[in-house]
């Protein structure tokens, strides 16, 4: 690949690789909220480390795209962001019954975290075709989304439309379908790479014995993860990717959006390889999945971009 992601090592050698994104801060009461939390402070703190290298955080007008209920919004506002507009597919307004900034408040305030309500806005709204005002954005976010859109170059090519010029986009996602958790429900069904072995629907009976009385598993199973391979994803990048003067960037010269063309930078990538246990690489699941699948896709698990638009 012309953009110089890492090469795949075999697969031994990834044994005990931590994937610091996936690194939760424990603490003594173990509480799953409070871990939720600090699991989504150190995603922000990822975004907020990688953008902040290359442009000013500070004041500027953001746009995350999948932000779910703010499970981040309130770690961008309180790192100075002039004002956060949240995107998601789903309904949380009304969830909430339109009290969600209230549920946001009591969320970080829980924790030691106070939120100005007039600087974020959650919007209900498709990543892949926005209502959203071209080059009105200083910097957009995306994380762990992009593994859930269908058609994540459509959300690609839309953070582009709605970024300024100048500015920035960062996208992370983990993890992905064909990893060891990519069924995203290994809370419920441990066994790693299951949702690979077993049918579709015996994979799904196994998820309705672990959580009886709902199908909002299930219906997450089937509906919620786009379940595109690795080769998906790097030839997303790769496909708007030229050389020009010696710099990386993504030449937008066949798609027309709105009549206007646009162009951007890559300026750096990450590729996260490995599993989410060194066991997994030892279970006999692992065996039969190589038979039918390529060890690149059953290691990759996700990564991360930074974009400038041009």
């Amino acid at each position: 690949m012309i953009w110089g992601w890492i090469t795949i090592r075999k697969y031994r050698e990834l044994i005990g690789h931590v994937l610091h994104i996936c690194d939760i801060m424990m603490d003594d009461n173990k509480d799953p909220e409070h871990q939720d939390f600090l699991r989504h402070k150190k995603e922000f703190e990822l975004f907020y480390s990688k953008v902040s290298k290359y442009t000013v955080f500070e004041n500027s007008r953001i746009v995350d795209i999948g932000a779910s209920w703010g499970m981040h919004i309130g770690f961008m506002v309180n790192n100075g962001a002039g004002h956060v507009t949240g995107i998601d597919i789903a309904d949380y307004n009304s969830y909430f019954k339109d009290n969600y900034k209230l549920k946001i408040a009591q969320y970080y305030e829980k924790y030691g975290y106070k939120l100005t309500s007039n600087k974020y806005d959650l919007i209900r709204m498709d990543a892949q075709k926005t209502a959203l005002k071209s080059s009105s954005f200083d910097i957009a976010v995306s994380i762990n989304a992009f593994e859930h859109i269908p058609n994540p170059e459509l959300a690609l090519l839309e953070m582009m439309r709605i970024l300024k010029p100048g500015g920035y986009a960062f996208i992370s996602f983990i993890p992905v379908f064909f990893c060891d958790e990519g069924s995203h429900m290994t809370e419920f069904v441990t066994e790693p790479w299951a949702h690979l072995i077993y049918s579709e629907e015996e994979y799904i009976e196994m998820l309705r014995a672990a959580t009886p009385g709902t199908e909002y598993y299930v219906n997450e199973f089937k509906y919620g993860i786009n379940k595109l391979p690795r080769k998906y994803y790097l030839d997303l990048f790769d496909k708007y990717n030229s050389e020009n003067g010696g710099k990386k960037i993504i030449d937008i010269i066949k798609r027309k959006l709105n009549n206007n063309y646009y162009k951007f930078q890559i300026i750096e990538t990450e590729i996260w390889e490995g599993v989410g246990d060194e066991k997994y690489l030892l279970h006999e699941n692992f065996e039969k999945v190589k038979e039918k699948y390529g060890i690149e896709d059953l290691l990759f698990r996700g990564m991360n971009i930074v974009l400038k638009k041009l």
